[in-house]
């Protein structure tokens, strides 16, 4: 079996490997040329470790066949895959870049790109979810500019299933790109069409303000950011900017699922305006003692009744039990969670065994530990209080969105996509460790 390293000049006599922009714990980025259709590609060539899994060749044949069946302009195209002395190999549309993670580096993008950035990345979304596709890893390094200026979505769903096969010691850990995880994917719960929209939400606000709504210095404190960071409305951070959007950004935030769109297509319409503008939901931390809804069967944002106003939470609504699945990766995650445990039993015991104050202010900081104050599902700034008429999305679709006349070429390499089957609605994909390949752009 050929080592990655020593790997052949010509995959097959056919796909050369001219120039080597990435390298990893997954395999090797190419440049590379098809001698056989005369163009420029992209070679993902994986690790004969990998390759030798018998249960990975099989799920990765399905995913990157069902990737090569998505045609869509704001997708990187996915053209052949194959094997070559015994190591797995993809072919894939080659594009110049540069990917939003290196234009990121200069700053905040103006807000008219943003809004193009949005519509490029939904509609790719909606057309992966409509044929049961869920990415599972959106993120800045994940998105490719085309030459002709269009945004494509690459790498759906490999990187999970190669870290999957490579039998990780962290098993079951939501691992990879915490910044971009959504609550649900931190608890170890499966990644739905839900999960994707939250990481575009939390995209589209680093690409507005320049920052990363969730960060820290190690995955343990980013994943109890995202538990406990309340995020003020972008429509206070940026009020010159397009309302659409910004309440577009801000609902796909939400931390109950049930309370983002339905749809990719649904947060396309609204980004475009031609839904009503959303109804304010605020964003971050939930309130004290709401555990996430539950994620096994139905569909990806199951209907709910609409929350009650502001108010005391019922005597009986039990705490929550949300436990960052990635505390588990270190003793020190199990001391934390064991001092937040017992300040969360002190507080309770010193509050007076759960007789919440309605009327009592929220803290003023921009993040808090859970508490005994009541929000809405979902809830974020402490000044404001989600309308007690707000529904949750459990409707609605738009459609793919506009798109060039083809795909051009462009920075980044995609790969295969997590496959599913099951009716209109993208059924829930088990999610596990997701450890993308470095981006050869840098």
């Amino acid at each position: 079996m050929a080592d990655v390293g020593s790997a052949p000049r010509a995959l097959l006599d056919r796909y050369e490997l001219r120039e080597q922009v990435g390298s990893g714990g997954m395999g090797e980025v190419w440049l590379g040329w098809d001698r056989r259709l005369q163009r420029d590609v992209a070679v993902k060539l994986l690790l004969p470790q990998l390759s030798d899994e018998p249960s990975f060749r099989q799920r990765f044949g399905v995913e990157a066949r069902a990737a090569a069946a998505l045609d869509h302009p704001n997708v990187v195209a996915v053209y052949d895959i194959d094997e070559d002395h015994g190591s797995l190999f993809l072919v894939m549309e080659r594009l110049p870049g540069p990917s939003l993670d290196r234009r990121l580096v200069d700053g905040p993008l103006p807000a008219e790109e943003v809004r193009r950035l949005a519509v490029d990345m939904l509609s790719g979304l909606h057309a992966a979810h409509e044929a049961h596709l869920v990415h599972r890893d959106i993120k800045p390094g994940n998105l490719i500019r085309s030459a002709g200026g269009r945004w494509k979505i690459g790498d759906f769903g490999v990187a999970k299933d190669l870290a999957s096969a490579a039998q990780l010691t962290l098993v079951g850990v939501a691992v990879g790109t915490p910044a971009y995880l959504a609550p649900e994917q931190l608890e170890g719960r499966p990644a739905t069409a839900a999960t994707d929209l939250w990481a575009a939400g939390v995209v589209l606000r680093e690409a507005l303000t320049g920052q990363r709504p969730f960060d820290g210095a190690d995955p343990i404190s980013v994943a109890h950011a995202v538990r406990h960071t309340r995020l003020p409305p972008l429509s206070q951070l940026l009020p010159g900017v397009d309302p659409d959007l910004t309440g577009a950004v801000d609902r796909a935030l939400a931390f109950d699922p049930a309370y983002r769109f339905a749809t990719a297509g649904q947060m396309l319409a609204a980004v475009e305006g031609r839904t009503p503008a959303p109804a304010p939901v605020p964003v971050g931390v939930p309130p004290a003692g709401t555990p996430l809804p539950p994620a096994e069967g139905g569909p990806v944002v199951p209907p709910v009744a609409a929350p009650a106003p502001v108010g005391p939470p019922p005597a009986d609504r039990q705490r929550s039990r949300w436990v960052p699945v990635l505390w588990g990766i270190t003793a020190g995650g199990a001391v934390i969670l064991g001092a937040l445990l017992v300040a969360l039993l002190i507080g309770a015991v010193m509050v007076g065994g759960g007789d919440d104050d309605p009327q009592g202010p929220a803290p003023p900081s921009t993040t808090a530990e859970p508490g005994p104050t009541a929000e809405p599902d979902g809830a974020g700034e402490p000044a404001e209080e989600a309308p007690g008429d707000l529904e949750p999305s459990t409707t609605g679709e738009g459609p793919s969105g506009p798109g060039g006349t083809g795909a051009q070429d462009d920075g980044d390499v995609g790969s295969g996509l997590g496959a599913d089957t099951g009716g209109s609605t993208p059924d829930a994909v088990p999610d596990g460790p997701t450890i993308p390949l470095p981006s050869p752009w840098g």
